[in-house]
């Protein structure tokens, strides 16, 4: 037994120890790519390359098993690639590039007998240029690798797809009419962006909205939070099962937001014409929020519901369904707006900013 702590001790020691090494030299300027016993090479898809004809492509599909990707604009398409290979010159990764009816390929997977015993520590960038002058769509699958998307104020993009297992993915400024996200570990983040159609499924990590306008939002989590701040969205549907939901400031014509033991938060001024809010455990509101709303809906089991609301009282009418919790608000018929609560075992605690 003895033997097997000690072994078991020696194994954590050694690991610790990699761990303080690398990070002493990594603070004395010292790059850990240096230690990779691999070497990245790079090839490029221009107007150089008289194979292809650029101006004829108009969607690249990329398939890659370890890479980060960048895409930007430019005056001109390009796709820059890496492939991996090993200190003797052996490719450790093999790629396949073709164009087939306007559709530009691009897909890398490991020649595993040869990275056997490998340290790889640089699996490089895949860098896309799109082009200003016309539309050009984008398919991306990556196994292992972060996505990131720079915009501009002037381009749009038609239809953007990205599908990642492990690494986060960013839309920067970015004008894109269809995009669809699907990551089971990374954080998704937009910001100052104009989209359409988003659609997101996140399995672990969260989801973030910053400055940005959108026509119909999707988002489905299983434990991450999904967190909008000053944003313009016309119609949005989020979905978490632990992760809580923040909404800070902005403005929503009609918002459907479901969670099972997360809370949804509001913070702020945010204006929602129609709302449906519904949570097993959660609670709903805030201390800070002021809530312009037209009709409203919350239905929870044992969370709490505190919210401020824009107007007066004599604005709204009132359907509450308290069981055993507080109310500081009975149903009543007033104004146009429409006021609905249900709970089981929570409170219902209503303030007016009149």
């Amino acid at each position: 037994m003895k033997s097997k702590k000690l072994i078991i001790y020696s194994i954590i020691a050694i690991a610790l120890g990699a761990v303080v090494f690398t990070v002493s030299l990594g603070g004395v300027g010292w790059n850990i790519k240096k230690l990779s016993t691999t070497s990245v090479r790079y090839a490029v898809i221009d107007s150089t390359d008289t194979s292809v004809d650029i101006t004829a492509i108009d969607k690249v599909n990329l398939q890659m098993d370890t890479a980060d990707v960048e895409i930007t604009y430019g005056a001109e398409f390009s796709v820059t690639y890496p492939q991996l290979f090993t200190l003797g010159g052996k490719p450790a990764t093999k790629i396949k590039t073709f164009v087939n009816n306007g559709v530009l390929s691009v897909k890398s997977e490991a020649v595993w007998h040869r990275t056997v015993g490998l340290f790889n520590f640089d699996d490089g960038t895949v860098k896309v240029v799109l082009p200003r002058n016309r539309n050009v769509d984008l398919m991306i699958e990556i196994d292992t690798g972060d996505v990131k998307f720079i915009g501009d104020a002037s381009t749009k993009t038609n239809y953007v797809s990205v599908e990642t297992d492990t690494g986060d993915v960013t839309m920067q400024d970015v004008i894109i009419d269809t995009i669809k996200i699907e990551s089971d570990t990374g954080d998704i983040k937009f910001a100052g962006s104009k989209c359409e159609l988003t659609q997101i499924e996140v399995d672990t990590d969260d989801v973030k909205f910053t400055n940005c306008e959108i026509g119909d939002l999707k988002v489905e989590t299983d434990t991450g939070d999904v967190k909008i701040t000053d944003c313009n969205l016309q119609r949005v549907e989020i979905e978490t099962d632990t992760g809580d939901i923040k909404i800070t400031d902005g403005k929503f014509q009609n918002a459907t937001l479901r969670t099972d033991t997360g809370d949804v938060k509001l913070v702020g001024e945010v204006a929602i014409a129609k709302a449906s809010i519904k949570t097993d455990t959660g609670d709903v509101g805030g201390k800070s929020v002021i809530l312009d709303t037209g009709e409203i809906k919350i239905t929870t089991d044992t969370g709490d519901v505190r919210l401020t609301l824009l107007g007066k009282k004599e604005d709204f009418s009132f359907l509450i369904n308290v069981r055993t919790g507080d109310t500081n608000v009975s149903s009543m018929i007033g104004g146009d707006k429409i006021f609905e609560a249900h709970t089981s075992t929570g409170d219902v605690k209503l303030y007016f900013s009149e």
